[in-house]
């Protein structure tokens, strides 16, 4: 179990397999507030809200990490407070500086290559990975991401998926699913949700389209959370066999 944390309103990778559009019009639509970008004050009542309930923290959700100017603080504080940390990133705009911060953070941290039209500098991922505390293995998804691997460096292909039918066929080269009958989450992922930069809570990183928010760290405890009807009721519609709810179109999820 673990949480992700999403960082900012939008990310401007765009790649063909993420539904980011899905994520930056049904979070402008569904935040109250003027909160685009976590900020390190806020970040600390909600990590004293995740508590204990959770002490593992992913840097990753929806968007590009290191496109929020305080993120090394955040991680930092993250470290600070006991808790383990992660980080996936497309080392989009990183610097010199940011890849020394980011590998004397000594923690796991994939990089993901991309097929967005936004460029990262070769130069920039192969300083990386030479200064990273361990070997790096490149993530891609697409054969463009593949041909961005560093010269000498290894790459894990990974399946492109519909998250959660976030992204049809039609829309990008992914795989969609469809279970017909009562599934159940491979990996228990509505445990593992995604704090958004307003405190809200969604359910997991397949909901892009932010249907399923169970309520807000900013005002409550994460305990209090995972103990509420919202999750209570999300899990019992798991159980209904609804084709077009979200868990029956999941890459993680399994008929019963």
């Amino acid at each position: 179990m673990h949480i992700e944390i999403t960082l900012t309103s939008g990310c401007p990778m765009m790649c063909s397999y993420c539904p980011q559009g899905n994520y930056i019009k049904a979070y402008k639509a569904s935040n109250q507030t003027d909160k685009k970008k976590m900020t390190l004050e806020d970040y600390k009542i909600i990590l004293k809200n995740i508590g204990r309930t959770v002490r593992d923290i992913h840097f990753t959700g929806f968007t590009e990490p290191l496109t929020n100017p305080e993120w090394y603080e955040i991680v930092k504080h993250t470290i600070e407070c006991g808790h383990t940390a992660s980080m996936n990133t497309i080392l989009f705009g990183a610097s010199s500086e940011d890849v020394d911060k980011l590998t004397g953070l000594k923690i796991p941290i994939r990089i993901h290559l991309t097929d967005s039209k936004q460029e990262v500098s070769q130069d920039i991922l192969k300083e990386f990975s030479t200064k990273y505390y361990q070997e790096i293995k490149f993530d891609y998804f697409s054969a463009k991401g593949k041909s961005l691997i560093p010269e000498d460096e290894r790459g894990a292909d990974h399946e492109a998926h519909s998250r959660g039918g976030n992204l049809e066929e039609d829309d990008s080269p992914v795989k969609t699913y469809s279970i017909n009958g009562p599934v159940i989450c491979k990996n228990n992922r509505y445990y593992s949700n995604v704090v958004l930069p307003n405190g809200n809570v969604s359910v997991c990183c397949s909901d892009f389209g932010l249907d399923h928010i169970l309520g807000n760290l900013l005002r409550e405890k994460l305990s209090d959370i995972h103990s509420s009807q919202k999750i209570k009721d999300f899990i019992e519609k798991m159980s209904e066999g609804d084709e077009n709810f979200i868990c029956n179109k999941c890459f993680y999820a399994k008929p019963v």
